[in-house]
């Protein structure tokens, strides 16, 4: 009889290997030992691992799509700070 936790399948953490912040993070995570397995995927690759995330290389081709989308980003990093204070306010227990 097999151990069903060791079936499952590990954990994927999609990230942008191009961003030296999320580097940066990445690595520390890597440096972490888990209780399940994790799987790293650098989504600057051209190639994405996830077939459910094809959509979003292709929307990426569009005219344009890059440079909405970096806007986009530029714009989460500047809240992100205060996204993971407000995320960390949650996690305490009350």
């Amino acid at each position: 009889m097999t151990d069903p936790a060791k079936e499952t399948p590990p954990l994927t953490v999609l990230y942008d290997g191009a961003c030296p912040l999320c580097r940066r993070e990445i690595g520390i995570y890597r440096g972490l030992r888990p209780n399940t397995p994790v799987c790293f995927a650098d989504l600057s690759d051209t190639a994405l691992p996830l077939p459910g995330w094809r959509w979003l290389a292709r929307a990426g081709r569009l005219p344009g799509a890059a440079w909405v989308m970096e806007g986009l980003y530029r714009f989460f990093l500047r809240w992100r700070p205060a996204l993971q204070r407000w995320a960390a306010r949650l996690d305490r227990p009350a």
